[in-house]
């Protein structure tokens, strides 16, 4: 493909486009990204500057999975689901993993999103009524 030099004016008003736009497409044309990635996803190359590193999300998951858990008692044939030991609780867990020496604080909300992938709930006892 070669370039021909025409009279810009001529070609904004053919085509109905302003010059700002012609900037705009000129520049992703002859960058050195792929032509498919607009402007709205060139962020998409960089990872957002508050994501935690993977050995953030491993240390949490070894850290839930060292709780012990109890499968469901009424319907172990049916669900997969187990349950943490009574008197545990998500913000018990959280606040027992910042205690901890060696690992990286992190926030509630990033603690639970991890925990929130395993089919672990907590042990609530039933209340007999007579």
């Amino acid at each position: 493909m070669t370039l021909q030099p025409v009279c810009q004016e001529m070609f904004l008003k053919t085509f109905g486009i302003s010059a700002k736009r012609l900037r705009v497409v000129m520049s992703k044309k002859f960058s050195d990204l792929p032509y498919d990635v607009s402007c709205k996803h060139k962020n998409a190359l960089n990872p957002p500057n508050n994501k935690l590193p993977q050995e953030v999300d491993d240390a949490i998951e070894q850290h839930i999975k060292s709780f012990p858990t109890v499968p469901s008692h009424y319907c172990r044939k049916e669900s997969n689901k187990y349950y943490f030991e009574k008197g545990m609780s998500k913000r018990k867990m959280w606040k027992l993993y910042n205690l901890q020496e060696d690992v990286r604080k992190v926030s509630e909300s990033k603690y639970l999103s991890v925990l929130s992938k395993y089919n672990i709930g907590f042990f609530k006892p039933k209340i007999r009524r007579m």
